[in-house]
């Protein structure tokens, strides 16, 4: 191929860099729910999700929102950005020895939707709030997935509320009704009707080998007989 002909991945990151510049497309929103191996893991648990996503950030000058939560031993993380940036973030925690080493937490993505027409989010926001019960704290395979379409209704909900406020006086405390319980999360990060964080990366985020057919005799044929 000639010097100056475009390849295809230059064609890549002309999408790419168009899904930067306009925030209206290409947004994706994942929920993951996740435990702790014991509440004094809050601090450890929260820094590792926020340092990967500030890499990320600054890494990919993308934009990154959503709202990381820390309840009790449990965690839960909205990311609403750019689909290459939050498996970047996914792949990223996968990695980190809490999940493949320490065991200090585990969790399941339980939500995921691309292309959606906008964030909700005016920010990222990480924060701690008190322990609280959810209305239905018991998961099974037959309310999993009414529960998560509730649980992240009222997420989004957050989002629109906080995009009406002042940005330096942001007090989540007021959105309490929207936010899921300590005993929900735990529940959904044991639920096996989702992903686990390994599991949904593997399957869509690490790369793939194929064998064609074709490739599996040698010599190859021709394209062209003469």
């Amino acid at each position: 191929m000639h010097a100056d002909e475009p390849s295809l991945l230059d064609h890549f990151n002309e999408i790419r860099g168009g899904i930067n510049q306009n925030e209206g497309s290409g947004v994706s929103t994942i929920i993951y729910a996740g435990k702790m191996m014991s509440e004094s893991d809050m601090n450890d648990v929260l820094y590792v999700h926020r340092k990967i996503v500030e890499d990320t950030v600054n890494h990919e000058q993308c934009n990154i929102t959503g709202i990381l939560m820390g309840q009790g031993n449990s965690v839960l993380h909205l990311l609403e950005g750019p689909c290459y940036s939050v498996l970047h973030i996914l792949d990223q925690l996968a990695e980190h020895p809490h999940f493949s080493d320490a065991g200090l937490q585990m969790g399941r993505i339980i939500y995921c939707v691309e292309d959606r027409p906008q964030r909700l989010y005016p920010e990222w926001y990480s924060c701690t709030i008190q322990e609280r019960k959810s209305p239905i704290e018991d998961v099974n395979s037959e309310n999993s997935i009414d529960i998560v379409h509730d649980l992240a209704n009222g997420l989004l909900a957050v989002g629109k509320g906080l995009q009406n406020e002042a940005q330096e006086e942001v007090e989540l405390n007021r959105y309490a009704e929207h936010l899921p319980g300590k005993n929900l999360i735990l529940a959904l990060s044991n639920c096996t009707n989702f992903f686990e964080l390994e599991e949904f990366v593997e399957m869509y985020s690490d790369a793939y080998h194929l064998e064609l057919e074709s490739e599996l005799t040698w010599p190859l044929d021709p394209l062209v007989k003469y």
